[in-house]
């Protein structure tokens, strides 16, 4: 409470102030606890994150294709093969092509396709 009463801003609400290049502002805080007991509340927070948690990356989407991006088989296991940086590939085998061509550092192949990768 002590944190709340020495940033309030004189109409009720409260927030952090900080200083930009130009002029200070104050950054609100959100009261959850004001809005257990009315029907509305009058913070608004942003939807962005919301969409972001529920949105399908592209990791999931690959994984629930169950194809391997290289022979195109399916059914079988799914690995994932990942180099550190994509402009460390030299493109000299197809799986080094195919990584360029995506600019992707993954690429999920089938068991038997990562083992010729590493073993080859």
């Amino acid at each position: 409470m002590q944190i709340v009463q020495a940033n309030r801003d004189g109409q009720g609400k409260w927030g952090i102030v900080y200083k930009t290049a130009k002029e200070t502002k104050r950054l609100y805080i959100a009261k959850h606890h004001g809005c257990k007991t009315t029907s509305w509340c009058d913070d608004e927070l942003p939807l962005k994150p919301l969409h972001s948690v529920y949105s399908k990356s592209s990791l999931e989407r690959r994984l629930k294709a169950e194809k391997c991006e290289m022979c195109g088989m399916t059914g079988e296991k799914l690995e994932f093969h990942h180099v550190n940086k994509v402009k460390n590939l030299k493109g000299r085998v197809l799986w080094e092509q195919m990584m360029l061509a995506k600019r992707r550092k993954t690429l999920a192949v089938c068991e038997s396709y990562h083992n010729t990768i590493h073993f080859n």
